[in-house]
């Protein structure tokens, strides 16, 4: 089971950079290396804890994926969900997201992002990542299914 991470600047950029969770386009990424500890713990989020400071897998590889991440590894919002009670706010994906390898495989990545492309300030500013503890390597036709957590993605309290 992949291990959630927070990165620390993500508050921050909710409440100053206007993150907005619901309207926003919130993407994946993905990365065979590990993430440096400015980018998780840098409180500014300018110049670290966004997408530019993440080695992400080579752009080809993305080409070669198909099913639910055909639009840029996009999460559509018809299936993100938020909800809200006692004062904890829930974010979740209700769908499992599933990669399987077109002709060529896809490079080996062992850690998942989550960012806001719409956020022009930072650029694409990183909210947490998944660590699924070693590396997945997809072969041609190989699948991967990634399950969000049952009790949501994250929660805000």
């Amino acid at each position: 089971m992949a291990t959630f991470n927070k990165i620390q600047s993500f508050t921050e950029n909710l409440v100053n950079a206007g993150v907005d969770l619901k309207n926003d386009v919130i993407q994946l990424a993905f990365s065979n290396t590990a993430p440096a500890t400015d980018v998780v713990q840098d409180a500014s989020g300018t110049t670290n804890g966004i997408l530019g400071s993440v080695t992400q897998i080579d752009a080809g590889a993305y080409t070669n994926w198909l099913d639910d991440l055909t639009v840029d590894r996009v999460l559509t919002t018809a299936t993100i969900a938020s909800t809200h009670a006692s004062g904890v706010l829930t974010y979740d994906y209700t769908a499992d997201i599933i990669i399987t390898a077109d002709t060529g495989g896809i490079s080996d990545w062992r850690y998942i992002y989550l960012f806001d492309n719409t956020i022009a300030t930072p650029v694409d500013p990183l909210i947490c990542y998944w660590d699924h503890g070693s590396a997945i390597t997809l072969g041609s036709g190989d699948s991967a299914t990634l399950q969000p957590n049952a009790s949501g993605f994250f929660t805000i309290t």
